[in-house]
């Protein structure tokens, strides 16, 4: 199995976790010893009271699995913001947002340096930080010039 083939998979089944459970949007309730989960199923160890769905759906997000796709995210970030700008042997041709701190090269251009990339690599990390973003749509600090 090829790991695109694992990550579409397990992508699949969370899907599939995610649109059997409950709809509505959730939020929890403390009440004395229980916690309710909208929209309205009891949580308390002695009553139970949640669809097998629900749960799944529930289980499949335990904190162990959040946290490990939180560095998964961080990982992907600071991946793309490594990626250098394009540096030529011959300067003229390098990317205008190139610096000798960061990518090992200027461009010689001096009527396009400092200039904005012409290599792509702002465009990529621009398009996977809206990406990732989109799942915060309904964040009150979300801005709607950040979807993809």
């Amino acid at each position: 199995m090829m790991i695109v083939d694992f990550l579409n998979a397990r992508i699949n089944e969370d899907e599939q976790a995610a649109r059997a459970a409950t709809p509505a949007p959730w939020s929890v309730h403390l009440q004395g010893d229980a916690a309710v989960v909208s929209p309205g199923v009891a949580m308390d160890r002695e009553e139970g009271g949640v669809s097998a769905q629900d749960a799944t759906h529930m289980v499949r997000h335990d904190p162990a699995r959040v946290l490990r796709e939180i560095e998964a995210k961080r990982g992907l970030i600071a991946s793309a913001l490594a990626e250098k700008h394009v540096v030529v042997e011959d300067s003229w041709y390098t990317c205008p947002a190139a610096t000798e701190e960061n990518d090992g090269g200027e461009c010689g251009n001096d009527d396009m340096a400092d200039g904005p990339c012409e290599c792509g690599r702002d465009a990529r990390v621009d398009r996977l930080f809206r990406q990732l973003a989109a799942v915060y749509t309904d964040h009150p600090d979300y801005q709607e010039e950040w979807r993809p």
